[in-house]
Order: C-alpha cells, then structure tokens, then sequence
C-alpha cells in the first residue's frame, strides 16, 4: 500500500513552474457546476478576489480578502456536476441553483445573478465521456478552441446518517457500541496508523453493509451484519431510507463509482426476513443507458435509484425493483438537500461531500466509518476508516496522471483520474473533483483566470481553505503535468485568434 500523499510544502516547491501574469483590471468571472465543491470554491475565490458582499462570512483565513487580485471577482453557481458540464458544452448558465442554498457564502445578491451574462468555467466531479467531448466539439470547438480537464483537488465523499431511529418524531438514538470504534484517519512518517481522539462517530460499516444498504437488502437498522458490526448489540429498529441525488451529480458520479467496482464481488441474505444469499451488487443503471440490470462501468452522475423513472426503456429487462422488500429511497436535488433530508429524516443515510457533514460542518449529518473490503469484517483485527482529506489523498494517490503528449486530450485525463477500488488501508470512496476550461479566452479573462490557477494551487492560504474543507491537494505527480497543460510559458489556454488560425476566431470565452 502507498502511504505517501502530496503535501503542502511539496506542492509549494513546484510554484517556479508558474508564469507570472499582471494583476487584471475590474473583471467578473463565472463558473457553475459541482455542489461538492461549491463551498470551496466560494470561500477560494473570496480568498483571490473581491469577496461577495452581503454575508459576513468571509474566511477568516483571508484576512481581508482579495489577497490575489482586488481588480476581480467570481461568481459560482451549486446547480451540480450535470447541470454544469451543460453549461460549459453550451457556453451559457444551465440549471437552476439548489434549494435550500446552504453554500455559506451564497447570498441573495449571489443568488438573483443566475443564470449568469456569461460563462467561463465548470466545477465537475464527474469526469467527461466521450459523448461530453463529442457534443463540446460540434458545440463550441469551432470558436472556443480544446476542452481542457485538470483536476482540481481530491475529495472523500462520506456515508452519512441521521443517528435517530423510529418512525418520525424526533425518535431515539442508534444504539451505537461497536466492538472497534476508533476509526483511522492517517498514517505517521512511518506508515502506522493514527487513530481518530473523537471528531468521529462510532458508527463502522464494513463493505458488505455499505452494498446491501445502496442496493436495498439491508433495509432496517436491527440487520444481522448491522448488528455484528455493532459489537452484537441492536442498532435500532426503524427502517433506513436512502437519501440519493436525483439531478446530475458529480457527487452520485463518485458514489456509484466505488460501489459498481466494490459491490461487484459481495453478497449476503436477500433481506431482514429472507435468507437467501443474492449479489449485492449495484443493480441501477445509468439514465439512458437503457436501465439494464447490468451496472455501468465506472457509475455515472444520473442514476436509476428505484422511483426515479416509471419503467424501463424496450429491449432491457427491468431491474428487480428493492422497495418490494421494504427498502425506501429518496431522492431529492443538490448537496443541501441531501443534508437537509437526512438531518430530518429518523434513520436515514445518504452521501455529500465532508464539508455538508460533521465534524466539518457541525449543523450536519453524522458520518459512518467504511471498511476497505478486506480488513472490514466483525472482529478485533478489523480497521475502519474516517473520511479525512489525509485518506482520500491516499486513495487517489494510485492515479497516474497522462503522458506529456495527452496533456491536451481531456478523455486521457479522465480516465486516468479514477481509483474505483482503492488500496487496502485507505478510506474506499474518494477522487478528483474537476475544473473544465476552453482554450480560447479574452485576455482581462485569461490573465484573472490563470492567476487564480496559481493561487489555486499554489498558495498557503488556498490550501488552509482546502484543508478546513475536508478536501486534499492533488497529488504532486499530477501537479507536475498541470503545470505544463495550463499556467507555463507552453500553457494551452490562450488569448483569442492567437492559438490556430482555425481556433478562437470568434467568440472567446
């Protein structure tokens, strides 16, 4: 296993690799996309820029703000990964914003700007398709040059649960006493483990539970395997509801793409009341893809959870559909939903990024520990790990980034950037989150964009805002590549007509 990840003095030893751009005069900048990262990406571009007035809720990290460029400011709009990817192919706002909007830095003023004038990046954590690329290049390669795909940063995604059983009311607490309770949340210089002092819940799911509860088997908190894990004793004995993405989500992208590769090989009794051994494999196929039986390669940011459409297309056989065992789904759209459902839903689980849940935001849901898939059975030997930024960069760590000659072919970088099954040891559900760009851009546009990239990836303060996050740096390998894909002398993004004469010809981004 490779216990080494990227850290921050390693990543400040590549800045000589930047190029140096003059501060841009008054400039707005708008993105849109992945929710998983909205409050990131709020609170960096109030670190960069001129913050978004209105909310008092400025990093306290920045100091006063616009450390970087005073001269600009960037909106970004939580409309989720599917939502964004159409924006970018059509180079104007998709989507509406999501509802309640939790993003701290999210204000009315922010909030009554969408859909924007204009369009310059997305936020994704779901990584481009062939198609995305197709359809980008009848679009808008023609007058906005290549789609350029880098990572942004790495990013647990936590299984989260509302810690109350019962039907409604405020129910009573899951009676958590498991026999390992102490999660890792790193390794030491030396590749031992360092254990959690108690920012984490006591709840351990082992690779097992984890599939029978999103493929809904294991449908009620008093579960067999439930119990075991819990030191024998009952957790509850209310129902649990599954509180999925129903929009086009990065974070759903992520989810699924863990467990189409880690539930492939697990198995267990059919349901609380029947006995027989079935796969627990992910059994809801991609929106469009037919909704076939047979799961999608590497999951997909839109999902046929059970209720999501009246029946399946002609030509596939239907998915056996759970709720007729007593499984529950919800689905409902953007991050501060999901938090929001499953803080008022008795007994729910569900999926968000480590800043919409504790101990990161303390208003949100509780977060289980995950077995990695070998070491995770009942017992005293078995360890448990916490979803922290130190893990997740473990996890994604085993990516390689493209070759020098596929620095400007975004399928290369995305299908290099996914670890569906990371290592033994490490927490099992991580990866990139994604920043998508033109080629072609005005030059006040390009200057601001590339110095927020060297802001982005190379300054302390980012990544103190990066840290507190819950999210991690991308690891150095990728830096390395970065560097010569985007913000160096050879950089790929340019200044209009300047790139080919067949490319930027017309309507720069």
């Amino acid at each position: 296993m490779n216990l080494k990840h990227a850290t921050l003095s390693s990543v400040l030893a590549l800045t000589a690799c930047f190029a140096t751009f003059e501060k841009a005069d008054a400039q707005l900048i708008y993105g849109s996309g992945s929710s998983l990262a909205a409050k990131a990406y709020r609170s960096l571009w109030d670190c960069y820029a001129l913050p978004v007035t209105g909310d008092g809720l400025l990093p306290s990290v920045c100091g006063t703000g616009a450390i970087v460029a005073p001269g600009a400011q960037g909106l970004y709009a939580s409309v989720g990964s599917g939502a964004g990817k159409a924006a970018f192919n059509a180079h104007t706002a998709q989507g509406t914003t999501s509802t309640p909007a939790t993003v701290p830095q999210f204000t009315s003023t922010y909030d009554t700007t969408y859909p924007y004038v204009a369009y310059h990046f997305t936020g994704s954590d779901d990584v481009l398709t062939a198609t995305d690329v197709s359809t980008y290049n009848s679009a808008q390669k023609p007058a906005l040059g290549a789609e350029l795909q880098i990572p942004a940063f790495s990013t647990p995604v936590t299984l989260v649960f509302n810690g109350n059983d019962g039907p409604g009311g405020t129910g009573s607490a899951l009676n958590i006493n498991s026999a390992n309770p102490v999660p890792i949340v790193d390794y030491d210089s030396s590749g031992n483990p360092v254990f959690d002092t108690g920012s984490y819940t006591k709840l351990n799911l082992s690779r097992q539970a984890v599939c029978g509860i999103l493929a809904g088997h294991i449908t009620k908190w008093n579960n067999a395997i439930l119990t075991a894990l819990n030191g024998g004793t009952v957790l509850g004995t209310g129902q649990i509801t599954v509180v999925h993405r129903q929009d086009g989500s990065g974070t759903t992208f992520l989810t699924t793409n863990g467990a189409v590769s880690q539930c492939a090989a697990i198995s267990g009794p059919n349901s609380e009341t029947d006995s027989t051994v079935v796969s627990y494999r992910f059994p809801f196929g991609e929106i469009g893809d037919g909704l076939c039986a047979t799961p999608t390669p590497l999951g997909a940011n839109t999902i046929n959870w059970p209720g999501q459409l009246s029946s399946p297309s002609s030509g596939c056989s239907p998915v056996t559909n759970p709720t007729a065992q007593g499984a529950t789904y919800t689905g409902v759209t953007g991050s501060g939903n999901v938090k929001a459902t499953v803080n008022s839903t008795n007994g729910a689980v569900g999926y968000l990024s480590p800043d919409f849940a504790q101990p990161i935001d303390p208003a949100g849901p509780k977060v289980a520990n995950l077995g990695d898939g070998v070491g995770d059975a009942p017992g005293a030997g078995a360890y448990y790990m916490a979803p922290t930024a130190a893990l997740a960069s473990i996890s994604i760590s085993s990516a390689n980034p493209p070759t020098r000659n596929a620095l400007t072919q975004p399928l290369a970088w995305s299908r290099q950037g996914v670890v569906p099954n990371p290592d033994v040891g490490t927490y099992p559900i991580a990866g990139f989150t994604w920043l998508d760009f033109y080629q072609c851009y005005s030059s006040s546009t390009l200057s601001v964009l590339l110095n927020y990239l060297q802001f982005h990836y190379t300054n302390s303060t980012a990544q103190t805002v990066l840290g507190q996050a819950g999210f991690a740096p991308i690891p150095g390998s990728w830096f390395n590549q970065l560097g010569q894909l985007v913000v160096t002398s050879s950089s790929q993004m340019k200044t209009g007509p300047s790139v080919t004469p067949t490319a930027c010809t017309g309507n720069a981004g």
